[in-house]
């Protein structure tokens, strides 16, 4: 929409940014995670991405956006 590029990055240390990120596919997920967001402008949509593995199996982990031109 903007011309920029965004690159969603995943780490369990935030030194090392090499986790495999996803995007949540599944509808009903991502509408339960997005529910309550305020309208977007017209053109923009919300993207909900995440780590890989389950909550319970690490005790933390960091997703930051690159963003270039």
């Amino acid at each position: 929409t903007d011309g920029l590029i965004y690159r969603i990055q995943g780490a369990a240390d935030l030194a090392t940014w090499t986790l495999d990120v996803s995007e949540v596919a599944a509808v009903a997920e991502r509408d339960a995670i997005q529910l309550g967001l305020p309208a977007l402008d017209t053109g923009w949509t919300y993207r909900t991405f995440r780590a890989p593995g389950t909550v319970s199996s690490a005790t933390s982990d960091f997703l930051r956006v690159k963003v270039t031109e």
